[in-house]
């Protein structure tokens, strides 16, 4: 119900966008699909305590394919309405190695995706002069959903496989998005070049785990970073071509134990180091 709420959410921010777009508010429309590559390294991480007599890590590292959209509106020159998304289209795998105590007791193939989708508004400043650092700087903030998947296959615990064992774990947030991007533009506004920064902070977050039926923890402790520089070439009046390479950090604290069954279950504290690369094309309305 939560990504059905944040599709409309953003299909209804693209409606407002393409209303805006009329010559009553002389603005510019721009609209860019891209596809590219997304190396992503997972870690997680139980410390020792009570319930683990030694410290348990794991860590795995997959390589996907991303395509991305980003549809943005200007008026005035100054004031900008967007949405962007990317998604996994093809997905590899690892094997994650579990330690504990430094000790390997436990392989596991893993597949993991990350989609994303942001809608955000902004407030670009334009600067002039040989001396400046960027033409344009623009702040902006924004609402960001997440939906991280791993699925994991193929257990072997102390060198014992057990066939047919499989896990599905969800990570599914919603972040409020704080960032800037920065553009120059060089001969002759032919070559445009640029930065970007975002930083989202999570205000809701759901983790399901196929191989605990009915657990839900909502632990929201965490953060996403993520700098990128771009570069863009201008075909004609409504064509260009861009590449982004970039880079970030996705962090959840994890949850305390908690109650299961007769035992006790928890989310624990995990990392994804991600890199990334693109090319995309984008048409000017």
């Amino acid at each position: 119900m939560k990504k059905l709420f944040s599709l409309s959410a953003l299909c209804a921010l693209f409606i407002s966008v393409a209303g805006l777009a009329t010559p009553a508010y002389a603005g510019k429309f721009n609209l860019s699909a891209g596809i590219g590559i997304e190396y992503m390294k997972y870690e997680e991480h139980f410390p020792e305590d009570a319930l683990t007599p030694f410290p348990v890590d794991s860590d795995a590292e997959v390589i996907n394919t991303v395509a991305s959209a980003v549809a943005e509106y200007t008026f005035n020159n100054k004031f900008f309405l967007g949405a962007k998304g990317a998604i996994p289209v093809g997905k590899g795998d690892d094997t994650e190695e579990w330690e504990e105590a430094g000790f390997l007791f436990q392989t596991n193939d893993l597949e993991y995706g990350w989609t994303r989708a942001d809608a955000y508004a902004g407030y670009t400043f334009a600067f002039q002069g040989e001396d400046v650092i960027a033409n344009e700087f623009s702040p902006f903030i924004g609402i960001r959903s997440s939906w991280a998947k791993q699925e994991r296959s193929n257990f072997v615990v102390v060198g014992v496989p057990t066939p047919g064992l499989t896990a599905t774990e969800k990570i599914n947030s919603y972040g409020t998005i704080l960032g800037f991007k920065a553009v120059n533009s060089l001969f002759d506004q032919k070559l445009v070049i640029g930065t970007n920064f975002e930083w989202v902070f999570p205000f809701d977050v759901e983790v399901t785990n196929t191989a605990i039926p009915g657990m839900e923890i909502n632990a929201k402790k965490g953060y996403t970073w993520k700098l990128g520089i771009s570069g863009a070439y201008i075909l004609s009046e409504r064509w260009s071509i861009g590449s982004e390479l970039y880079g970030g950090r996705m962090h959840w604290k994890g949850s305390d134990w908690v109650p299961y069954g007769i035992g006790f279950v928890k989310w624990p504290s995990n990392d994804t180091t991600y890199f990334g690369g693109n090319a995309s094309l984008t048409y000017k309305f």
